[in-house]
């Protein structure tokens, strides 16, 4: 069926444009002016001489300038699909003196024809240089237009530039944020011939800060950003690509903890407002996805390289056209949009990890391709024993059977001494678009490519203590030494086709394979004072393979959309292994163990696909004879999950004839082996169980209906609702359990324009948490990321939560911005991991009673020149989080948890980022310093009346400087975690984990072309 649906709907596109519309007289902005647009409805131009930001339908259009209700001037302009038109109207007395349009290369005009025909018949050269008329240099980065033609170019760094066109006379306007604009007129092209013309600049003076406010938007720009962020119906934050660039960010995860009141877990977990992940959702391109988590529904984070993501929106209100399951926010990536000329961008990079690179790590035998990601199939069970263990157990074989079974499991289990050379990445980005004239079309692509090779040596020190008479006794602990080495591959290819104005199709393909593999020496003392040394080894490959089609199309009266989106992750863990070596009281010598289970061989395969199908019908309305005209929206989704885990584990034990001091000294290799296998020294057996084996879906039916009511020009609402009606199943040893939820699910937010310049948002909406498969079914199994014993509770209910928002905004330029927010919210039946009460005591989960969350926002970016003229390239941005919750615990649960009424588990009291950058674009310079602290917060519940584990604020400071050499090559720099402080974990005062992460130093380049 999902393929089927990619042939069988048609995809199309409308969305209205913008207009920005700048009058100055006499070189000062001309305030109070009215303009008539299309004869309907007049506007007035602001005290900056601007109208800025008016949507208006795609096509032609027709303004008339008034003065005292005498009209001064007229213009005829275009407005393209999703682009802003940008004129700059120049008067002198009241009359018109220049005037300079941008119109969007999307809007095709009548003499398209006419310019085939032209350039059939031959082309010219213009060109020429573009110089500052103070200081006689060339001038970079001018933009020229040419009049007439849709083709368009910039300057080189030394000013000069070329363009082909046909033979003709045309008219070129050429622009530069810090110098007037100039039309240069009556320039004619011959065949084959060259015509140079050089022009001069003068350096803008009044006009300068108008002029920074309409620079033509960049997808991703943090102009756009902001734009979006003011023009949303929601409350959200938005960030682009440009500010991943700045912050040297190489992830998604990493670039959203930059996000206000956004903190990452594990370098891959999203926490949104203090909320753990089980209350944020991630779409790509407006659809779901799925998880390769084996204990969790959410998409790790870390699997987005930020070179192929345009722009990431975190919704932190509820609008029904966007799935209800969170309560922290939503997280919508969108990738790279076809490009509108051919580009092609390298870039590569290494760096310096202190205490890392070029030193001494441990590794082991793997496999023929393990530098790109993948195992060769050495570490695999073979597919005998595969199918004999396919959710059943061996007890029923014999021991000859099992030993025959068991030879597959036995490989090089030694550890040997590496170098650990520089991490290393790359990426490859190739676009383009191409015209399609005859059917009134255009198609484009992109296609990118990325690779990540990456070593890292952390050593943590862990402390376990137990709880007498109220105090914490220590008990047992050591150093953790883990080389992990990291592999990302990545593709992205898209395609976008637009037939003529209305009808857009776009298809994206999207593949991540991120492999860990580790090796962990473990030097401690157990429980009962004794010193063990534990090896480690683990290869895991998380694979996510996203296959999405969309289409937009305008009728007359109504837009209609759909999308489509197929996923499928998965999880590979061919062989973890782990050993023991237990050192002897006397003799000091560390001897392997043949009792129980000490040499353990766990082998996991999760499947996780998800198809997701959605429609959305858009109706505009004019009901108050507003400019901007009211919405009405509807829309349907369909959501069909599907999971298959299944995690056998074996073990190795020995025959009593082989239980020999002198031999259980040896290695491993020694003694875990084929003639020993075969000589009947060593045992085979399975140690998993069949609920070590789970099934799994989710249907979800989604019916929304919303509507965006437009009272006046300073005051809208979007109101609506959606129900969700959902099942899930898990099914394991034979056993089904069930969850059905079926909510209405109310949302409304009003936005209230103080002005031009300012708003007030006012959100309210009902949202849902349901649990992860794994937590409800009545199955025990072990995390395969902690190896905490799990078991899961059949009377989990999913959680429903009221959110209230409350929003001031303050636009002070294209680029700053300052914002407050209030928000709350109440929890029913919050989902807690707990502990179950015994002497083993094994992780659960359980609905607590009720939990309440509020706190304020602050975000702010703001230029420093209102300090010193001298600063004008100087901007400091950043945001604070204050953040309080409280959690109460059924009374049946407080025998066992410490704590009632406390905060959330990995809430942080307070999150803060702040950042100072430096940006010249003549110079190519870019320099940012960014700061990063949470605040602490609860990473394990404490149980017995023992206190809880809180992970201690950590501050984070990173530095990167950008250096553009010409119009290809652009260096970067990068020295992150610049404090190098300590991850620290305490449990009442006393430290129970505790690491350095290390500084970098990361150098490289881009080039493009």
């Amino acid at each position: 069926m999902r393929y089927l649906l990619f042939l069988l709907f048609p995809l199309f596109l409308l969305a209205d444009g913008t207009l920005n519309l700048f009058i100055f007289n006499n070189g000062e902005p001309y305030g109070g002016l009215e303009i008539e647009i299309d004869g309907k409805k007049r506007y007035k131009t602001d005290k900056k001489g601007s109208l800025k930001f008016l949507e208006l339908d795609r096509g032609n259009h027709f303004a008339v300038i008034y003065k005292d209700g005498e009209a001064i001037s007229t213009l005829k302009f275009k407005i393209a699909t999703e682009e802003n038109t940008q004129i700059i109207l120049r008067l002198k007395d009241d009359e018109v003196s220049k005037i300079d349009m941008e119109e969007p290369e999307g809007v095709e005009e009548d003499f398209l024809s006419k310019k085939l025909e032209k350039e059939k018949l031959g082309t010219g050269t213009l060109s020429g240089f573009v110089t500052s008329s103070e200081t006689g240099k060339g001038i970079g980065k001018v933009k020229i237009f040419v009049k007439g033609y849709p083709r368009d170019t910039s300057t080189n760094s030394d000013g000069s530039y070329s363009l082909q066109l046909p033979e003709g006379n045309y008219s070129i306007s050429l622009i530069h944020t810090e110098f007037s604009s100039q039309n240069v007129n009556g320039i004619g092209i011959e065949i084959n011939k060259t015509t140079k013309r050089d022009i001069e600049l003068s350096p803008s003076s009044l006009e300068l800060a108008e002029f920074k406010v309409i620079a033509p938007q960049l997808e991703g720009s943090i102009s756009a950003t902001i734009d979006e962020k003011r023009n949303t119906s929601a409350v959200a934050d938005v960030l682009g690509s440009e500010q991943f660039s700045k912050s040297g960010d190489s992830d998604a995860a990493g670039a959203l903890k930059r996000a206000s009141g956004i903190t990452v877990v594990g370098g891959k977990y999203v926490f949104v407002r203090g909320l753990g992940e089980r209350y944020s959702n991630t779409l790509m391109n407006n659809l779901n996805l799925s998880s390769p988590e084996p204990t969790r529904r959410v998409v790790p984070l870390d699997l987005f390289p930020t070179g192929v993501i345009e722009s990431m929106i975190i919704q932190k209100t509820f609008s029904p056209d966007i799935p209800a399951t969170f309560g922290g926010g939503t997280i919508q990536i969108r990738t790279k949009n076809i490009p509108d000329d051919f580009f092609m961008k390298a870039s590569f990079s290494t760096k310096y990890i202190e205490g890392t690179t070029f030193g001494e790590g441990k590794s082991y035998s793997g496999g023929s391709y393990d530098f790109l990601g993948f195992d060769d199939g050495d570490r695999d069970l073979d597919g005998t024993l595969l199918s004999e263990t396919d959710g059943k157990r061996l007890i029923y074989k014999t021991k000859d059977e099992k030993r025959e079974l068991g030879k597959s499991t036995i490989r090089d289990s030694e550890t040997e001494d590496i170098t650990l050379y520089p991490p290393i990445s790359g990426s490859l980005t190739v676009g383009d678009k191409f015209s399609l004239d005859k059917y009134d079309a255009t198609l484009g692509y992109i296609s990118s490519i990325t690779y990540g090779h990456e070593y890292d040596e952390t050593t943590i020190t862990r402390n376990f203590y137990n709880g007498v008479d109220g105090k914490l006794i220590y008990s047992n602990g050591g150093d953790f030494v883990t080389t992990n080495r990291d592999i990302k591959l990545a593709f992205l290819l898209g395609l976008g086709l637009n037939i003529g104005e209305n009808h857009k199709l776009r298809t994206t393909t999207f593949y991540i394979n991120k492999s860990n593999d580790i090796t962990q020496i473990q030097n401690y003392t157990d429980e009962n004072k004794i010193p063990r040394e534990k090896t480690y080894l683990s290869w895991v490959e998380r694979n996510l393979l996203i296959n999405q089609i969309q289409g937009e199309h305008n009728f007359d009266t109504l837009d209609f959309l759909w999308y489509y989106g197929n996923s499928k992750a998965e999880r590979t863990e061919p062989s973890t292994i782990e050993y023991y070596y237990t050192q002897d009281e006397d003799s000091g010598i560390y001897a392997f163990s043949p009792i129980g289970s000490n040499y353990k061989y766990t082998h996991n395969i999760l499947e996780d696909d998800t198809d997701n199908l959605k429609f959305d019908l858009k109706f505009p309305v004019d009901i108050f004879g507003t400019d901007e005209k009211s919405e009405i929206k509807v829309g349907y989704e369909l959501l069909k999950k599907e999971r298959d885990s299944k995690t056998r584990m074996f073990s190795f034990s020995f025959a009593p004839t082989f239980r020999k001091e002198e031999d259980l000294t040896l290695g491993i290799n020694s003694l875990i082996n084929q003639e020993n296998l075969a000589d009947n020294k060593i045992r085979f057996e399975d140690i998993f169980t069949t609920s070590d084996f789970y099934t799994a879906s989710q249907d979800l039916n989604a019916f929304y209906a919303m509507t965006n009511l437009v009272f006046s020009d300073n005051l809208s609402l979007m109101i609506g609702a959606r129900m969700e009606d959902s099942t899930q199943e898990v099914t394991s040893s034979g056993e089904k359990t069930e969850i059905v939820s079926d909510e209405v699910l109310p949302a409304l937010t009003a936005t209230y324009k103080i002005g031009e310049d300012m708003q007030i948002r006012a959100g309210y909406g009902k949202t849902v948490s349901r649990p992860d498969f794994r937590e409800f079914a009545t199955i025990r199994y072990q995390d395969p990321e902690n190896a905490d014993s799990v078991m899961g509770n059949s009377d989990l209910t999913y959680t429903t939560i009221q959110n209230f928002d409350l929003r001031w905004e303050w636009y002070m330029s294209a680029v700053e911005t300052f914002s407050v927010a209030l928000f709350s919210k109440y929890f029913e039946n919050p989902i807690e991991t707990t502990l179950t009460a015994s002497d083993t005591p094994v992780t659960t989960f359980k609905n607590a009673k009720e939990a309440t969350l509020y706190g304020a926002e602050i975000d702010f970016r703001k230029n420093l020149e209102f300090l010193n003229p001298k600063l004008e390239l100087f901007s400091l941005s950043g945001n604070l989080a204050l953040i309080e919750s409280e959690v109460k615990i059924r009374e049946e649960d407080l025998s066992v948890l410490t704590t009632n009424n406390r905060e959330m588990q990995g809430q942080s009291p307070y999150v803060i980022n702040m950042q100072l950058s430096y940006d010249d674009v003549d110079d190519g310079t870019s320099l940012n310093l960014a700061y990063n602290r949470f605040g602490e917060r609860i990473r394990r519940l404490g149980q017995q009346k023992q206190a809880d584990h809180y992970e201690q604020p950590f501050d984070q400071v990173d530095f990167v400087a950008q250096k553009s050499l010409d119009e290809a090559w652009k260096l970067k720099f990068k020295i992150g975690n610049l404090l190098d402080d300590k991850v620290v974990w305490k449990q009442d005062g006393e430290v129970t984990r505790e690491y350095k992460k290390g500084r970098s130093y990361s150098f490289g380049f881009d080039w493009k072309y």
